[in-house]
């Protein structure tokens, strides 16, 4: 079920992607990074992308590693998020997207992504994995 976001948080994302939409990427250093749940369950469930951690891995399991977990974002009787799906890693201060074997894959801006292939991540994208979508913002 999707859901309204809030208006800040709202506010904030459209703004984004205005900037994005204008080729204008941002500063990174120094602002709040996260991905927010724009298709799952709990729409607007804000994941926030600490700056002392150096890779996320979005998948669907408490176990150890799994930084992003979408547990809660899908249906249980439509489970198409693998338990070690996608990783973000830092590089400076640029994020990357990979496909970590998954199988059903991982989509940016609804391009696939495979393993071994890190695409830049930029603000108002969008990540697709299983049926949930989450996009990256900043404020």
């Amino acid at each position: 079920m999707e859901g309204v976001l809030e208006p800040d948080l709202a506010n904030i994302l459209e703004k984004n992607r205005q900037l994005q939409n204008l080729g204008k990427v941002p500063e990174l250093s120094g602002k709040e990074q996260f991905l927010v749940v724009v298709r799952g369950t709990q729409t607007e469930a804000k994941y926030p992308l600490d700056k002392a951690i150096q890779e996320w891995i979005i998948g669907r399991t408490e176990g150890p590693g799994v930084v992003i977990d979408l547990t809660n974002q899908e249906d249980p009787s439509r489970i198409w998020v693998s338990r070690r799906h996608a990783l973000i890693t830092k590089d400076y201060d640029q994020l990357f997207l990979e496909d970590l074997n998954s199988s059903n894959g991982t989509y940016l801006n609804s391009i696939r992504v495979y393993p071994g292939d890190k695409k830049q991540l930029k603000i108002g994208d969008q990540i697709q994995v299983g049926n949930v979508c989450l996009e990256f913002g900043c404020i």
